[in-house]
């Protein structure tokens, strides 16, 4: 079996470096274009958000947690990290 997608929504500074989870839908993809195309709607959806950039990530539960620990608060990293603890397995 192929490792699962997920699809994440950030609300990041102007550098990309400082962001928060917006977004983290239960959904999981196959590949990485379903997901793409997934990530374009959600974006296109959120540009309300009151942040200088909105960022998508596409990527497997542990690149969601490394991409997550370099660029959001402990706090938020420790709530993803419990949620994909008890999803992440499927």
């Amino acid at each position: 079996m192929n490792a699962l997608i997920l699809l994440t929504l950030f609300g990041c500074d102007d550098s990309v470096t400082q962001c928060d989870v917006l977004a983290q839908p239960t959904q999981y993809f196959e590949t990485q274009a379903e997901c793409q195309r997934s990530a374009e709607d959600l974006l296109d959806r959120s540009l309300d958000r009151p942040y200088p950039m909105l960022v998508t990530q596409c990527g497997t539960r542990k690149e969601t947690i490394d991409y997550i620990a370099q660029v959001a608060p402990p706090e938020q990293l420790a709530a993803v990290n419990r949620r994909l603890g008890d999803e992440g397995s499927r």
